[in-house]
């Protein structure tokens, strides 16, 4: 997660203070962070509402929101206690212990059941305006209302749809009328992504989908970036630019004269850029390569995961040798080939041994 969160702070485009302008610890118990300095309350709805209601917020501030427990928090982050992100405002709301000042993550998984909204009012400035949501589980969605965002970044997070299926667009990531967004997921796993009036998408090292009516990826106005990521749905784009990834279903893209596929696998009938190295190859191998996965069911622990029948092309066609898709940093084909190469220098003579894949 450290690593993770390190990333996420470097994606959202602007190096992040050592110390925030502002704090707030979240946690039902009310000992929170132990630092007097920092107040604590029991929701995140209050904390929210702390940070609207800041006195005087200028461009520049930057706040954090800590959630340090990993308890289930049955609210909605909605209407009047939506995040509410002032022109030149940061804010990162994340799973931390200790001092949310020191950002350190580590071993917790706050759980929201309900839906994130967030929008950025008021005139343009020359700091950015930023959101960080950083290892949530969120049963429920996260949106992002008109207005003038810079950057979103939803990093080591899980959105799925409720329990009960009453929520619609359970799990879904959408925002719409931000004419400078940038949409970033990293390592995170969610139902879709709808984008209208957005200009910019990029995901790596995440799953999206599979969605009921099959488009995991609606973002025809925005320019698309995927790498070693997991698409199992539509997709529609822009432009399109991919790496090491799978894209399960039929992608379309409106401006094919710029960006690429490579080493990566997208099915024949896709309008999509040039490909290079990719999967199928041809027309006759397309009955035979296409990815298979243990699971396809969001609560199951192999889902996303290539299965071991999943072919050579696949499984070992991302560019470093590895497997395509959002599993590739877990660098399985070569775990396995420096473990199959050990063996035997450890059997007595005469013995055979096998490696065998189970959960």
């Amino acid at each position: 997660r450290r690593a993770a969160l390190t990333t996420a702070l470097a994606a959202a485009g602007t190096p992040w203070p050592d110390a925030p302008d502002w704090q707030i610890a979240v946690s039902r118990d009310l000992a929170g962070s132990g630092d007097p300095s920092v107040p604590t309350v029991t929701t995140l709805g209050a904390a929210v509402t702390a940070w609207n209601e800041r006195p005087d917020p200028r461009p520049g501030q930057v706040g954090v929101i800590a959630v340090q427990d990993s308890a289930t928090y049955d609210e909605d982050l909605t209407g009047p206690r939506r995040i509410l992100i002032p022109p030149g405002n940061r804010l990162i709301v994340l799973a931390a212990g200790g001092r949310p000042a020191a950002l350190g993550a580590f071993g917790l998984r706050p759980h929201l059941t309900g839906t994130i909204e967030a929008a950025a009012l008021g005139g343009q400035v020359a700091e950015p305006s930023q959101l960080v949501l950083d290892g949530l589980s969120v049963e429920g969605r996260i949106t992002v209302a008109t207005g003038n965002l810079d950057s979103l970044v939803v990093s080591g997070c899980t959105l799925v749809g409720d329990r009960a299926a009453t929520l619609p667009d359970g799990g879904l990531i959408s925002a719409a009328d931000n004419p400078r967004l940038a949409v970033r997921l990293l390592r995170t796993v969610c139902a879709g992504v709808r984008l209208s009036d957005v200009p910019t998408l990029d995901l790596a090292d995440s799953i999206v989908g599979p969605r009921a009516g099959g488009l995991a990826l609606d973002a025809q106005p925005a320019d698309v970036g995927i790498e070693a990521s997991t698409i199992l749905g539509r997709t529609t784009a822009r432009s399109l630019t991919v790496s090491d990834s799978i894209l399960r279903d039929r992608a379309e893209v409106v401006w094919r004269q710029q960006g690429y596929l490579r080493f990566s696998y997208a099915p024949p009938d896709s309008r999509v850029p040039r490909r290079y190295r990719c999967q199928p190859a041809d027309d006759a191998a397309a009955g035979r390569v296409a990815p298979a996965f243990d699971a396809l069911d969001p609560a199951a622990p192999g889902f996303g995961r290539l299965a071991a029948r999943c072919p050579a092309e696949i499984a070992e066609g991302a560019e470093n040798g590895e497997e395509m898709g959002a599993y590739r940093f877990v660098r399985q084909p070569r775990r396995l080939a420096d473990l199959t190469g050990r063996l035997d220098d450890h059997l007595r003579f005469g013995l055979e041994a096998g490696v065998f894949l189970a959960d």
